[in-house]
């Protein structure tokens, strides 16, 4: 099966992304900087479910530092990147973008 990254995977539509990659038997590199944009406990339970399957992998790491993005690039080939990564709330991203 193929091999993919998923950015943001804590978050709502990544997870789900990671989720349907892990159920059709691929496997998953995830990465997401676990912000504080919105209530982390729903990233945290999200997480907590992607990691209970064996074909996933987790890196708690901010993807807008560019040794982050060599780390990850040394982890594949990878058949795709889902860059679903985004910084929630208006106000925040137009304080600190």
């Amino acid at each position: 099966m193929a091999h993919y990254l998923v950015t943001g995977a804590a978050g709502f539509i990544a997870s789900r992304v990671a989720g349907i990659l892990l159920e059709s038997g691929h496997t998953v590199v995830g990465v997401d900087c676990m912000d504080h944009a919105y209530d982390v406990r729903m990233k945290e339970h999200r997480l907590a479910l992607l990691l209970l399957q064996p074909n996933f992998t987790f890196h708690q790491l901010n993807i807008s530092d560019r040794s982050v993005i060599e780390t990850l690039t040394g982890q594949g080939p990878y058949q795709a990147v889902f860059n679903l990564a985004a910084r929630a709330g208006v106000r925040d991203s137009v304080a600190d973008p």
